[in-house]
């Protein structure tokens, strides 16, 4: 825990019952918890709202959080159609979750493949699976 300490944070561990750490997770009963996501979907809808929409059952990804601008803005874009209006509203959802969020997200690409330079057309999906119709030898 050489971070925390260098930022002034004692961390204190304590082993606990996975069945309690569920519940604190789902009550928002604790300090810091590390936890994970994957998207089947590769659109922003779907994270977006669960990370910022305090009305679903995610609690704003178990965070509590609650911004009715954020939410406001949320909604506003997965009804939005027309692709300039979606990223401008997603920008604005980025800056003030940025500013405001009580977490971070970090990105990391699970899929590494490794092709020969002779192997075209291949192509490694963000959502785990990858298409080989299209792949030939050059």
């Amino acid at each position: 825990m050489v971070v925390p300490a260098r930022l002034g944070i004692t961390v204190n561990l304590k082993p606990m019952d996975p069945t309690v750490i569920s519940n604190m997770h789902q009550t928002g009963t604790y300090h810091f918890r590390e936890d994970w996501n994957t998207s089947d979907i590769p659109d922003p809808d779907e994270l977006t709202a669960y990370s910022v929409d305090d009305a679903l059952s995610s609690h704003d990804y178990a965070t509590f959080y609650k911004n009715a601008q954020l939410t406001a803005l949320t909604r506003q874009a997965e009804e939005t159609t027309t692709a300039a209006a979606r990223q401008s509203l997603y920008d604005q959802i980025q800056e003030l979750w940025a500013r405001d969020s009580p977490f971070f997200a970090l990105f990391e690409e699970p899929f590494v493949n490794v092709v020969g330079s002779h192997v075209q057309g291949f192509h490694q999906s963000s959502l785990g699976f990858f298409v080989l119709q299209g792949v030939h030898k050059a």
